[in-house]
């Protein structure tokens, strides 16, 4: 009990910084993790999957960029911002699992538009490309569905930054 109380103990002591940076290696570990599963591991993604690929991506890049700055405020925000995006995410994830995951098709559905507007599916395919319907491609790991484990890793990087955030304005007072 003492060992994961001080392990709890030297995990929120950190920096603020440090969550940004857990934010960004999770965010790209979890693309990682879907990119070697649909091509070592023959998973198709569907729409949603793709979407909140995309999510992820974003949340690290944005991450990187808030790890460079030097201003609070800007780090203040910058927690604030991962936070939604990854409720944002949440919701992407809420929404397969309850909506997408019964539909016959995702054709027109915004995760669907999202990509096609960007055109990130003809851009980078290995990445982006969408090659099943929402209603056929939950695959499980373990028992579980990969939507489960998207909202589960959305939950912990908006956990994360609300921690961070907190961190940053204890150290402000």
């Amino acid at each position: 009990m003492v060992f994961l109380k001080n392990s709890l103990d030297g995990i929120l002591n950190k920096s603020p910084r440090f969550y940004i940076a857990l934010i960004v290696m999770i965010s790209f570990a979890s693309v990682g993790a879907a990119l070697i599963s649909q091509h070592v591991y023959e998973m198709e993604p569907c729409a949603w999957c793709v979407f909140q690929r995309l999510i992820f991506i974003l949340i690290g890049f944005l991450g990187i960029g808030f790890l460079w700055t030097k201003n609070n405020k800007v780090l203040q925000f910058g927690l604030v911002i991962l936070g939604l995006f990854s409720m944002g995410g949440m919701i992407a994830a809420i929404y397969q699992i309850t909506v997408a995951s019964s539909s016959a098709s995702c054709n027109l559905s915004i995760a669907e538009q999202v990509i096609s507007f960007f055109n990130l599916s003809e851009l980078l395919p290995s990445v982006f490309g969408i090659y099943a319907l929402c209603s056929g491609s939950i695959a499980k790991l373990f028992g579980v569905s990969y939507p489960i484990y998207s909202l589960l890793v959305f939950s912990l990087l908006s956990d994360l930054s609300v921690v961070g955030w907190i961190k940053l304005r204890k150290l402000q007072s």
